[in-house]
């Protein structure tokens, strides 16, 4: 192979669009807004706005125990369960307790019983081509293994070690937590329901090629990534709000668990 020849070669794949790689972590939160990016772990280091009690919550294992035996509680994989002290001489003091020092709800201005929190998130690596005519940047894409996360804690009362309730309103108690928790884990099914998983991963690998202005001073690679992060960071956003807003339309037809016999209409629609 002569020189001229080798030259010609190599400036031929000089003038080809390179090809280049990155990964990119995203979470929010369940309004939303853009909790943390770039981290494997970054919403782990990073602690939810929930209710929590004084002390340290109380663990799985110690509650249930405290469930009459008759009452067997249905607790979600992947679901932290937490709980929070409660108190009195019978079901209503009990009960009364648990509507007093149960989690507070901020837009509404009042607590509630039991509460479940969310948080999404997921990551994703994207390969990108990008050629340059006068003041544009023309970008090829192609985003693949697109993996999602959820971050879920469901907050709910126990009664504490030396309240004692006779037999017929301990059943009672246990039946009352577990509509509790069957409304909470029916948040719990709506967040996660596959249905806006499947709709992520379309929509972001739906994202092809980008047009974008370019002065020509600022670091292409950045401004390409910074875009595609934006670009996942608003379908992010939306996908939070709308799954928010089927969760708030949950607590408004049941009347938040008080009318569970209306969750076979709600999710029949």
């Amino acid at each position: 192979m002569t020189i001229v020849r080798l030259i010609l070669i190599l400036g031929l794949l000089l003038a080809l669009p390179s090809v280049i790689h990155a990964t990119v972590f995203q979470y929010f939160d369940e309004d939303g807004t853009l909790i943390i990016t770039d981290s494997p772990d970054g919403w782990r280091q990073v602690k939810p706005k929930r209710f929590m009690p004084d002390k340290e919550p109380l663990k799985q294992p110690e509650a249930v125990k405290e469930l009459p035996k008759t009452v067997k509680p249905d607790y979600k994989k992947d679901v932290q369960y937490n709980y929070y002290p409660v108190t009195g001489k019978n079901l209503q003091e009990v009960v009364a307790s648990a509507d007093r020092n149960g989690p507070f709800d901020s837009k509404e201005s009042r607590n509630y019983p039991a509460q479940t929190r969310w948080r999404l998130g997921w990551s994703y690596n994207f390969d990108y081509s990008p050629q340059r005519e006068g003041e544009y940047i023309h970008v090829a894409l192609n985003i693949f293994d697109i993996n999602l996360d959820s971050d879920i804690t469901v907050t709910l009362p126990m009664i504490t070690e030396g309240t004692e309730l006779n037999p017929h309103d301990s059943e009672l108690w246990g039946k009352y937590v577990k509509g509790l928790l069957e409304h909470e884990n029916d948040h719990v099914r709506i967040t996660t329901d596959p249905f806006y998983w499947d709709e992520a991963r379309k929509t972001i690998s739906g994202i092809k090629e980008l047009t974008l202005p370019y002065d020509g001073h600022s670091d292409m690679d950045s401004v390409i990534k910074d875009t595609v992060k934006a670009e996942t960071g608003k379908m992010g956003h939306n996908l939070m709000k709308e799954i928010k807003m089927r969760n708030d339309e949950y607590d408004r037809v049941t009347e938040h668990g008080l009318k569970p016999e209306m969750r076979d209409v709600f999710f029949s629609r």
